[in-house]
């Protein structure tokens, strides 16, 4: 934001304002600049926290501002619009799909995870679910970055002591990152 005018402003704020809290809630939507002179610029940082519903697009939203002029009386800035881009971020699908493995003992499997978002997730941490017959002995590993499309793999020994041949078991799997 630039104060393109030709009178500094006191005691001057910003604040985005969206156009519904179905979508996304603000969290911190405001900046208070104090004095802000003609020429300066300012960037302005929002936190949104985006409701699990809300569809990756772009979202209506105005700029407005008020100041404290000369004559000390506030005063509100024209409302610029504009848009707020919400992603769809990191989405993980698991690319392995059926794997055998010998009853009995203890195997180590591979299992491949493909980030299908369009955003890079970061630090990511795979993790394996067992149940009471396929058991894992380490139930988790780590991804590291995987970008958008990606495929990372992950190895994990499992004990399948207690399973019958030819009977089909299912385990679960789920991946935690920090968004990119």
């Amino acid at each position: 934001m630039i104060n393109a005018g030709y009178a500094t402003g006191e005691e001057a704020s910003l604040s985005i304002v969206h156009s519904d809290n179905v979508t996304f809630q603000m969290v911190d939507s405001s900046v208070y600049l104090g004095k802000f002179a003609p020429g300066n610029i300012t960037t302005i940082k929002a936190r949104i926290a985006v409701k699990d519903h809300a569809g990756a697009g772009q979202y209506p939203a105005l700029l407005e501002g008020q100041y404290r002029d000369v004559e000390r009386i506030f005063r509100n800035t024209p409302a610029v619009p504009l848009g707020i881009t919400v992603s769809r971020g990191a989405v993980f699908e698991v690319v392995t799909k059926d794997l055998t493995i010998n009853p009995g003992g203890t195997e180590k499997i591979s299992v491949s995870y493909r980030n299908t978002g369009n955003s890079p997730a970061n630090n990511s941490e795979a993790r394996i679910i067992g149940n009471q017959v396929i058991v894992p002995l380490t139930d988790t590993a780590s991804l590291g970055l995987a970008g958008p499309g990606e495929i990372k793999s992950a190895e994990y020994p499992i004990s399948a002591k207690s399973a019958i041949v030819g009977k089909r078991y299912v385990i679960d799997t789920d991946v935690k990152y920090r968004d990119g």
